[in-house]
Parts: C-alpha cells; structure tokens; sequence
C-alpha cells in the first residue's frame, strides 16, 4: 500500500482544530479519513515549533548576513580558483608533474576529486604510481644487485649479498 502524502494547509487545518478542544484527536482523525497517530505527531510538531514563529527578527538577520558573508567568499573563492586554473593549468603541467601534484594532496582531498582539479584520468594515474612503486621493489630490493652498476651497490651495501642464481639448492 503507498504511503499518502497530506498537505501542509490539511495538516494545519487537523491541528488546529484538535488544538480548538472541541474534538478528540481520533474524531478529528476519522472526519479527515486521516491516522490517529499522524494527528498526534502533527501537533507534536507543530506544538514545538511554534516558538519558531514568534523568534526575534535578529537571529533570521544574523542567519541572512552569515548567508551574505559565505557567498561573499564564495565568490572570492572562485575568482582565486579561475585565476589558478588559468596560470597553472592541467595543460601546462606535464604528466609526471600531476601524477606528484595528485598523490601530495590525495590524503587530504581524496583521489577523486584531485584527480578532476588537475584533468588527469583515473587509469593514467594509477598506472604511473604503480610503475613507479614496481621500479622501486624491482630495484632498490637488498637480495638483488644491478649488473650495470656494482660500484653502486657496493655503496648500498648489498654487495656481500649473495645472488639467487634461481637453481634449488641441496638442503640436507
């Protein structure tokens, strides 16, 4: 069965005339074919929002200046954002200069939303840190030393490391 969805005017109406004191709750319920629980949680409602009603002028004008100075800054806000957008733009960045830019402020905005300020797709991003994090196990793992460079390993010292040749050896 749908839920009936009743009028603001109709709910004032029941309230009303439940508040008036000349009928139950359930008589005026049943004259406007309405749940008896509804009328009570209508005047429920409308009993403790009617401070609301009479509330100083001064609190809806300090909500309307607090609204004011926010869209001030707003606006502030998207001027500074069009001029960076203009001088440091996806376009004039390279690849490699937004994939860094991403990965520093994805901890504090999230990868999304990074992602989107700079025009870099998902994939692209993903594909160039996890490059990167591959490089860095293929070639900075101890167990492992370069062949171009042994001065460098040496350095490292992984030079007294001894090479995985891959050939099982006899354990016995």
């Amino acid at each position: 069965m749908a839920r009936r969805r009743y009028t603001p005017k109709l709910k004032a109406r029941v309230v009303l005339e439940v508040l008036g004191g000349e009928k139950t709750p359930g008589q005026v319920a049943r004259a406007y074919g309405v749940h008896p629980n509804s009328v009570q949680l209508w005047r429920r409602h409308f009993v403790d929002r009617a401070p609301e009603v009479f509330a100083e002028e001064t609190t809806v004008k300090e909500y309307e200046r607090r609204i004011r100075d926010l869209e001030q800054l707003l606006g502030k806000k998207e001027v500074e954002i069009a001029l960076l957008k203009k001088f440091l733009g996806p376009e004039r960045l390279s690849v490699a200069e937004k994939v860094a830019l991403v990965s520093g402020t994805r901890e504090t905005y999230g990868p999304a939303p990074s992602l989107r300020a700079v025009g870099l797709a998902r994939s692209t991003w993903y594909h160039h840190t996890r490059t990167r994090v591959a490089y860095a196990r293929k070639y900075a793992h101890p167990g492992r030393r370069s062949r171009r460079s042994p001065r460098r390993t040496r350095s490292m010292g992984t030079a007294g490391v001894p090479r995985n040749s891959g050939r099982p050896t006899a354990t016995g």
